[in-house]
């Protein structure tokens, strides 16, 4: 516990200006190289961070809502399962299932608030 968390399926890109444009073909993959050098040096922009945040909250909101249609829908058919007396493996695979989306939602909500009060704390 907590499950294996899935990489993350966004990502917010700004379009800079490639330190290669307009530059020699000899003298490109030096320029490059200092560009990626001077790059990792600078900070991150706030403004860009911000987004990051603002985007990575959109998606952990679409998830969780997702991850409860489907902790509904498997709990639908849990009931459904007993109320029909089903074979007890059916119901146990139906209860694992169940669980498990539980225990992916309790960590899709920590995830989410903290998210957002990281956002908050950016603005």
């Amino acid at each position: 516990w907590p499950p294996a968390r899935p990489p993350p399926t966004w990502q917010v890109w700004s379009s800079a200006p490639t330190a290669t444009q307009g530059a020699p073909a000899a003298t490109q993959g030096f320029q490059a190289t200092q560009g990626v050098q001077a790059s990792q040096a600078m900070q991150v922009d706030p403004n860009e961070d911000y987004a990051n945040k603002v985007a990575e909250v959109s998606v952990l909101r679409n998830r969780l809502q997702q991850m409860e249609r489907d902790a509904n829908r498997l709990h639908n058919e849990l009931s459904v399962a007993r109320e029909q007396g089903s074979s007890s493996e059916r119901n146990q695979q139906h209860k694992a299932e169940a669980e498990r989306m539980h225990n992916e939602l309790q960590y899709a909500k920590q995830d989410l608030a903290s998210s957002e009060s990281e956002r908050k704390r950016l603005q």
